[in-house]
């Protein structure tokens, strides 16, 4: 049985940090891919928006006033 109070070496100490930043790792990746995936969307979003703006303006432009 392993002693609960005892000091953890430094390569220990190591080894715990790099398991954290590999798991960060993999979280912030997850993150990022849908962030892009928001990015994409939105870029989409915007041009949809600016063809239906920009055909409501046109539209307006041909009915008499």
């Amino acid at each position: 049985m392993r002693n609960p109070f005892r000091t953890i070496t430094p390569a220990e100490m190591l080894a715990r940090q790099l398991a954290d930043a590999e798991r960060d790792l993999v979280s912030f990746n997850a993150a990022l891919e849908e962030h892009q995936h928001h990015v994409s969307m939105l870029t989409a979003r915007i041009a949809r928006i600016r063809l239906e703006l920009k055909a409501m303006n046109t539209d307006d432009k041909d009915q008499p006033q």
